[in-house]
């Protein structure tokens, strides 16, 4: 009796971890090149890039986002530093329409943000939270 009781705890405790790993992904991080080919595919649509504007933007997002991997959770002065340098060659590789697309969507929460709204500073045209209304 006492072994059935040990072994339905058992598997109580295995089904409650998978089924929280499950809600997480497994555990597992998309790849970088995966990650960086999806977001090139959402600028392109919704920016209208052409085919050699896809294949530079598809080499940055892929660069920029091992670097962010690479990094530590707390390295933010270097996370800055490569948004920023991602910023200034997005705007090399976009036409003036397609930056304004850019700063409209990133407004509007609809597009790439690269690493800015996460920390809550916004140079880079991430987002800042307006305070709650008062009631």
């Amino acid at each position: 009796m006492k072994n059935l009781i040990v072994a339905l705890v058992m598997m109580i405790a295995v089904s409650t971890a998978s089924i929280a790993q499950g809600r997480r992904g497994g555990g597992e991080r998309m790849p970088p090149e995966k990650r960086a080919e999806m977001q090139t595919k959402r600028m392109t649509e919704e920016l209208g890039l052409n085919a050699d504007q896809q294949q530079k933007l598809l080499a940055l997002n892929t660069e920029r986002i091992k670097k962010s991997q690479e990094l530590g959770r707390e390295e933010t002065e270097k996370r800055r530093e490569i948004r920023e340098g991602y910023e200034k060659d997005l705007k090399a590789i976009l036409t003036p329409e397609q930056q304004e697309k850019l700063k409209e969507a990133r407004r509007e929460g609809r597009g790439p943000r690269g690493d800015a709204g996460r920390t809550g500073d916004a140079p880079s045209g991430g987002r800042k939270r307006s305070p709650a209304p008062e009631k």
